[in-house]
């Protein structure tokens, strides 16, 4: 019929290797696994780099994930995107690094009131200090990252009580509460 006939002209216009078809694209996703052993393929990502999860040194289960938009540490995280975040040029510039949320683009973790929070932003200076860090070797294991203030040096992103804020680092404990590692 017609439509035969459309698709039999489309296949004729094409001239060189149809594979090479600019309209056509491959993409590659990371899989995670849950704890009963089932994939999670969380929600197609878009273009762009490639979104990472943040798990906590001292509790190597949970990862930094929002929920009603406050940052914490959770294991099992569903729906998984709310756990995955793209590290990209940090708002403030200054070799900064923002984290932007997979699942909000346009929405990052910035601290308010030194408690971190997933929130969209706003174009102002304050909002675009608030969530930009400095991504610094670990503090309890090199390998790991913590991530500083930029405008409150020597204050860090860290749990406490498995909620995320942004404060000094005295202790040991202190240390590993401030250190993630990137999956």
């Amino acid at each position: 019929g017609q439509a035969d006939t459309a698709q039999q002209q489309a296949t004729w216009d094409i001239s060189g290797d149809p594979l090479n078809d600019p309209n056509r694209r491959t993409r590659v996703q990371k899989i995670y696994w849950k704890a009963d052993g089932t994939p999670d393929f969380g929600i197609p990502v878009a273009d762009g780099l490639t979104p990472i999860r943040l798990s906590s040194y001292n509790f190597p289960d949970r990862f930094i994930r929002h929920w009603e938009y406050r940052a914490r540490i959770e294991p099992n995280v569903s729906p998984l995107a709310d756990s995955q975040f793209r590290t990209v040029t940090g708002l403030a510039g200054s070799g900064t690094v923002s984290l932007e949320s997979a699942n909000f683009p346009g929405y990052y973790l910035r601290h308010k009131n030194f408690e971190v929070r997933v929130e969209k932003n706003d174009g102002t200076s304050q909002f675009r200090s608030d969530a930009s860090f400095t991504a610094r070797a670990g503090q309890a294991d090199s390998a790991g990252v913590s991530y500083e203030s930029y405008n409150f040096p020597g204050r860090y992103i860290r749990h406490y009580n498995y909620l995320l804020n942004v404060q000094t680092l005295s202790t040991a404990t202190d240390r590993a509460d401030a250190t993630f590692y990137t999956q």
